[in-house]
């Protein structure tokens, strides 16, 4: 018995692409719901604020149905969502990865992001968090956001693999015009 715990138990993880991976997927299908939510509340404080003069105060005389929808709108929890990616890449990740600073990969090149896909979530978590040596130059541990978290670091590498296929979709439609 103990030789089939040491057999199944010490298994390689199987590795997923990415863009097939269940967290990708929900991470990038939570943004569009909350982009939803997001134009709701944003009508919503917009009627507040003329009806109340004030900001996300709901007047006791607001009409009912109103401020029903504006307290349901507020108390929902937000899905997690790739934004949190998106922020660190803003101020860490794009220094390199837009202009192909110290050797990075740009976005543009579709097959070096499809081929970093396919080694998983894992490996490409572990490659910003600890630092990699590419062919080209040497992306530093957490890719310069220092004071980033692992759950800061890990969306930023699912928000740049979103972003890449952004990218690429635009430079394809845009050599197909």
């Amino acid at each position: 018995m103990c030789l089939m715990i040491a057999y199944y138990g010490c298994g390689k993880k199987e590795v997923v692409n990415i863009y097939e991976s269940e967290e990708y997927k929900t991470l990038t299908k939570a943004k569009k719901f909350n982009d939803a939510i997001q134009k709701e509340l944003d009508v919503i404080s917009k009627r507040v604020k003329e009806v109340s003069k004030k900001d996300n105060i709901v007047p006791a005389d607001y009409p009912e149905p109103y401020k029903a929808q504006w307290q349901e709108t507020h108390s929902l929890k937000k899905k997690p969502d790739i934004n949190g990616g998106q922020a660190i890449w803003s101020i860490a990740c794009f220094r390199c990865h837009m202009y192909g600073t110290n050797g990075a990969t740009l976005l543009q090149e579709k097959e070096y992001w499809d081929a970093a896909a396919s080694k998983g979530i894992d490996e490409l978590f572990e490659s910003v968090w600890e630092g990699k040596q590419g062919e080209d130059g040497v992306m530093p541990a957490k890719g310069f956001c220092n004071l980033c978290s692992e759950d800061e670091i890990r969306k930023s590498v699912f928000y740049i693999f979103h972003l890449a296929k952004k990218v690429q979709a635009a430079e394809e439609n845009k050599s197909n015009s």
